[in-house]
Parts: C-alpha cells; structure tokens; sequence
C-alpha cells in the first residue's frame, strides 16, 4: 500500500472524481468481478465511513463536555490517544473530501480509500488535499482494474 501515496500521475478525467462518485470508472464494479468475495464486497459499507462517524462521535463527546478531553475519551474507551488523535485528525479533512467520504457506497468498489491513505492529507492546503484524494482513488482504481483477470 506504500504506492498509494499520492505519487500517481493524474490522467486527464480525474479531477472530476471527488464531485461525483458514481461516475467514477469503479461505479461499474460489476463487470471487474462476479464472484461471491466481490459481490460481499460491494455490499458491504467502507470501513473509512464508519472511522468518519466514529471521529464525530467523538467530537461531539468532547465538545458537550461529556469527556474532558482525547486522552480522557482514550482511557475511557481502552484506545491508546494516539488512535483517538488520528481518528479525530479525520475532521480537519477538506469538506469536499469529507464529504466524497460520507458518499461512498460498498457497491461502487471504493473499499480502497482508507483512514491510512487519508491522514497524511490532513497537513496539506485545502486544494491539495482534494487533488491528493482524486490522484489517491483514481491510482488505486487503476492498480484494482489491472489486478483484475
């Protein structure tokens, strides 16, 4: 996974990737593969979406006063902080990547996109995060056709 940072080259239709899921070329998941593991898998909801939630719960946990602070909410939840930490980092995404995140569905392929492969943005510019998202799915797309028989 360590050729997944945003080192891929942008081809030509990628920008439009985070405004509309479903025209993603990973939108006709059906014809990449039929089998049972694969069709699990489409139905199945992305784990990053569950962490996104996750990490608002936890804000909202913070910000009512019902926790004092992360490393209370880690005690309290038997996590180390640095996990709290990175899960609540989540928050500081793009909006337009938050939400592209919260569109996603197990039906469009797009189980790819992970916590890991979107931490490392939170550091950058707005707009820099957006590209480095689109060039992040549309690699990872690309890398799943061709692992495809």
């Amino acid at each position: 996974m360590r050729a997944m940072r945003a080192t891929c080259v942008p081809s030509a239709g990628d920008h439009s990737i985070l405004s509309s899921p479903s025209s993603h070329p990973a939108s006709q998941s059906s014809s990449l593969a039929a089998g049972p593991k694969a069709r699990a898998a489409r139905n199945r909801r992305p784990r990053i979406i569950d962490t996104l939630a996750q990490a608002r719960h936890f804000q909202h946990l913070i910000d009512s006063g019902q926790v004092k602070n992360a490393a209370q909410l880690a005690r309290d939840l038997n996590l180390t902080r640095a996990r709290v930490s990175q899960i609540l980092s989540l928050l500081l995404l793009a909006p337009e990547v938050l939400d592209y995140v919260d569109n996603l569905k197990g039906d469009e392929g797009q189980m790819f996109l992970t916590a890991k492969m979107l931490l490392p943005l939170v550091k950058l510019p707005r707009e820099e995060q957006v590209r480095r998202c689109t060039l992040c799915v549309a690699y990872s797309v690309t890398d799943l056709q061709q692992r495809m028989p």
